[in-house]
């Protein structure tokens, strides 16, 4: 009789366990599936509009200047402000993800100070634009290229004097659409990472092999170029045109030694500014007017 007692409860016990034990499993595939969805959202982000602070403000600190839009070669309307040039130069200013055009307004005002027209506009799928796809660089090339377009069509910029200045994301856009389109002469690249599969990596939470692989299937499933997306590989490119990359010591986003590699990877000419306890979106509030200007001198150089 107590043999078969201790039968049960061992039975019993088993079973208890085994419940927990599929119950903390289940547990742990709905946190991973949420951590998924919601890292595949960057696909899809939510637009960030414009509000009327936004345009107030852009006023305030560019003075007048034109609200227009441009067509992409694959037929996307793109909203944006140009500040007409003073001095034949001018410089396009691309956003990250997420984000829109107001996002680099402190850079931008920091070139028209020096009188160089910018161009600064929603990329698609983002703020004002069309577009719903976020390709994190593939596809938002045709953005700067139309970009670029409109540029040459204006009678006060130089197409000789034209830069622009990519971050985050819109690094990765800008130096992909650069080493191929001559026309862009200076380039600047701030927060930008090696290549997008890493930045997948690094993002993903543990199990990070897993996560990092269902990611890149639905990425790629999506349409997005995971293996091009790679700054790594073409940078180098870019040279003889002068090259200035920007990144913070404090970076959690795009860390410390994967921002170096793709720095080491570029030729010459090529400059760094390393932005002591800067993260990812506060180059601004940390690095202030030595921030600013490096970029408005790098531009000022070179166009």
């Amino acid at each position: 009789m107590g043999t078969i007692f201790s039968a049960w409860v061992c039975c019993f016990m088993l079973t208890i366990f085994l419940f927990l034990c599929g119950v903390a499993c289940a547990f742990r595939a709905i946190v991973l599936y949420r951590r998924l969805r919601a890292l595949i959202e960057g696909l899809y982000p939510q637009p960030l509009r414009i509000t009327s602070a936004d345009q107030v403000y852009a006023v305030q600190v560019l003075g007048s200047f034109e609200s227009i839009s441009f067509t992409t070669q694959d037929g996307l309307t793109l909203r944006a402000w140009y500040k007409p040039s003073q001095n034949g130069a001018a410089v396009i200013f691309i956003h990250g993800k997420s984000n829109n055009r107001h996002t680099l307004i402190e850079e931008a005002a920091a070139v028209v100070r020096l009188g160089m027209g910018v161009l600064l506009y929603d990329s698609r799928a983002s703020g004002e634009s069309d577009g719903r796809l976020h390709s994190w660089g593939g596809l938002e090339q045709l953005d700067l290229a139309a970009a670029l377009d409109y540029l040459e069509s204006r009678r006060d910029v130089d197409a000789n004097r034209i830069g622009v200045h990519g971050f985050s994301v819109g690094a990765n856009t800008a130096l992909l659409l650069a080493v191929k389109d001559q026309r862009v002469k200076a380039l600047v690249l701030s927060g930008a990472c090696p290549s997008l599969a890493e930045y997948l990596h690094h993002i993903s939470s543990k199990p990070k092999i897993l996560m990092a692989w269902l990611l890149l299937r639905q990425y790629k499933k999506a349409g997005v170029p995971v293996a091009k997306v790679n700054l790594s590989e073409n940078i180098a490119r870019f040279a003889p045109r002068p090259l200035l990359m920007i990144r913070g010591t404090g970076s959690v986003t795009v860390p410390i030694a994967l921002a170096q590699n793709l720095f080491d990877a570029a030729d010459e000419p090529k400059t760094q500014l390393v932005i002591e306890g800067a993260d990812h979106m506060d180059f601004v509030q940390v690095g202030g007017s030595k921030y600013l200007s490096a970029v408005a001198d790098f531009f000022n150089r070179y166009l």
